[in-house]
């Protein structure tokens, strides 16, 4: 009877020896995944995206085009002054799951994915890849495994997204330039409503800037008629040149929104012509004006931008005009110390 039992044991003890290994086996064995890697330059491309998965785990080969795998989806996307992430897990049985993470430096974001991903495919991922940075990474494989053809997956899902490494980048980000076009309406300081636009170029600092800064250079032009009691009218517009200085940029929403309070300065000519009068002239004076600004920013896409803005204009010369008809003279218009501008606009960012 002991020596049965003994054998029972022992037969036990090799089968519990067989199963650990079994699974030990299985847990070394990679799994075959398709990774979609896609973020915007100026951020860790395709392949330093894979090098920062492979620091954290090797527990992952590349599926081959006509094999069962799940999809990892990885977006980055630039939003205004900050970056949003977002992460797909697509399971052969048609299954999903969304992660995202936002963030104000794109590198972050980008290794915030990689970490997310890591741990989706090794619970047990390490959480910094500092800590493997002296492991060789393991070289993805692929495996031909043959699937029916309704478990395939688009090809668009087949492989990681190929992606030329962007150029050599100083250890700052670049400035971000834009150009737009801006409509406005003046008050107060035009004899009547006044209507007009700017057409501008624009650099502001990079996301990563702590203060936001930004400069915008721009032609600006305006035109108010005024019609006076005796029947006599005239016409006033501007041409100038703007210069607008913006210390700081102050987020509202991390991922669209931003405030910048600006500091604006006019110079240029002011034109005025006599109308409905028996001799018209016409007559030419220097303009000059400085002024806060407000602008509100909305970032539509990551390019794509709208604006609105609201500002004060304080005239630093300030001419009358008459208008002299048959003999008399009427005052036209006096530049008033203070008047104010509403407009609205759009800009394209070139990066």
């Amino acid at each position: 009877m002991c020596a049965r039992r003994k054998r029972e044991i022992e037969r036990a003890l090799l089968v519990l020896s067989a199963l650990l290994v079994l699974c030990r086996v299985a847990a070394a064995d990679p799994e075959n995944v398709r990774i979609d890697y896609v973020a915007p330059t100026g951020c860790p491309d395709a392949a330093a995206f894979m090098r920062s998965l492979q620091e954290r785990t090797t527990r992952f080969r590349q599926a081959a085009p006509d094999e069962q795998a799940r999809s990892f989806l990885v977006r980055v996307a630039a939003a205004g002054s900050s970056f949003s992430g977002r992460l797909e897990i697509r399971s052969p049985d048609g299954s999903s799951a969304i992660r995202s993470v936002d963030g104000a430096i794109c590198d972050e974001v980008s290794n915030a994915l990689a970490l997310m991903t890591a741990l989706a495919i090794d619970p047990n991922a390490l959480t910094s890849s500092s800590n493997v940075a002296g492991k060789s990474p393991a070289k993805p494989t692929t495996k031909a495994a043959a699937q029916p053809d309704s478990q395939r997956l688009p090809p668009s899902e087949a492989a990681v997204a190929a992606r030329p490494p962007p150029a050599a980048q100083n250890a700052s980000q670049p400035w971000q330039w834009s150009a737009g076009i801006l409509g406005h309406m003046t008050l107060g300081v035009s004899p009547s409503l006044g209507y007009g636009g700017e057409l501008f170029v624009e650099a502001e600092a990079p996301v990563s800037s702590t203060l936001g800064p930004a400069v915008r250079m721009g032609i600006f032009f305006n035109q108010s008629d005024v019609e006076l009691p005796t029947g006599a009218a005239a016409r006033f517009q501007w041409a100038l040149a703007a210069v607008e200085g913006c210390p700081i940029r102050l987020g509202v929403m991390a991922q669209r929104l931003a405030v910048h309070p600006c500091l604006a300065f006019h110079l240029g000519l002011l034109f005025g012509e006599g109308r409905r009068i028996s001799q018209p002239k016409q007559t030419v004076s220097v303009w000059s004006d400085a002024g806060p600004v407000l602008r509100l920013r909305v970032a539509v896409t990551a390019r794509l931008i709208l604006e609105v803005q609201g500002a004060l204009m304080l005239p630093l010369y300030r001419p009358t005009f008459e208008i002299t008809d048959m003999g008399s003279s009427t005052t036209a218009y006096s530049v008033p110390r203070i008047g104010g501008l509403i407009g609205i606009g759009v800009s394209y960012r070139f990066r």
